[in-house]
């Protein structure tokens, strides 16, 4: 009986030893520590650009285009710029920063030697101001936009992929706008040309004093439209609020007729066929 017991003790250690002779016991050694992360030289060096760039009382918007050429900063590749503005959540918390972004943004698009940009603001709690002012190139914004939008574009491309601020447009000379979103008050503001596109909808005093160009909104739009509107085009197409002052040769186009002539003052609340002179039917 012992014997048996025995050739069987033998036997399953013998089918145990079989089933895990793969596994070894870990022998000891030395525990590698993980290899340094290489640093990112070229997004150091944006940042400590970045860092240079300080307006001391703030008003970034004063910025201007020989401003934005004497700061000094490196040709960096489209490449590189569509990475830094996925990294700039990191100084959101500085002051004025969503002024700040804007023009720093631009100095670099206007430094580099690239046409072709990408801007990503989805990732950021605060809308950029100012992205594309004096513009002359392309640009695909990846989110919303602040205010100024396109200011005095002199000609390019601004596709923005979200909604934009107060102001787009404003003062631009040619090129093209398009807001694949919502534009926020006075859109295509002073325009004296280029071409504007709001796919949604746009806020009060959409093509304020326009002297030239097309705006084009495809929602609704807010009250005082077309106001002191000297030149150009608008086209809404969906609600109208309520006209501003209509003057000079510009043509307001909106549910399905267009207006053309002088415009009088009028109330608010009035509907655009009883206040404009020399209505014109849709053709």
């Amino acid at each position: 009986m012992e014997a048996a017991s025995h050739i069987l003790r033998k036997k399953t250690a013998l089918a145990a030893s079989g089933r895990f002779k793969g596994f070894r016991p870990e022998s000891e050694h030395t525990i590698r520590q993980p290899a340094p992360v290489a640093k990112d030289r070229k997004l150091e060096a944006m940042i400590e650009e970045w860092g240079r760039l300080h307006s001391p009382i703030g008003r970034y918007h004063d910025y201007t285009l020989g401003d934005m050429r004497r700061f000094g900063v490196s040709a960096w590749p489209a490449s590189d710029i569509e990475r830094f503005s996925l990294i700039m959540g990191q100084f959101e918390s500085e002051e004025r920063f969503p002024q700040k972004a804007g023009v720093f943004l631009n100095i670099l698009m206007s430094a580099s030697s690239d046409t072709r940009f990408v801007i990503h603001t989805a990732h950021l709690s605060q809308r950029i101001d100012f992205l594309g002012d004096y513009n002359s190139k392309e640009i695909v914004v990846k989110g919303d936009a602040g205010k100024d939008l396109g200011v005095r574009m002199k000609r390019g491309t601004i596709i923005l992929l979200g909604d934009a601020g107060d102001n787009a447009g404003f003062e631009m000379k040619t090129g093209n706008i398009l807001i694949i979103g919502n534009a926020a008050s006075l859109v295509g503001n002073k325009m004296y040309g280029g071409f504007v596109y709001v796919q949604g909808d746009s806020g009060d005093k959409a093509g304020n004093c326009m002297l030239g160009g097309k705006l084009v909104v495809g929602g609704n739009a807010g009250a005082e439209i077309a106001c002191y509107m000297h030149k150009g085009e608008i086209h809404i197409g969906g609600e109208c609020g309520g006209l501003g002052y209509l003057v000079e040769h510009g043509i307001l186009m909106a549910r399905q007729k267009i207006y053309q002539g002088r415009v009088r003052i009028f109330p608010q609340t009035t509907l655009l066929e009883e206040i404009v002179e020399g209505l014109i039917p849709w053709r």
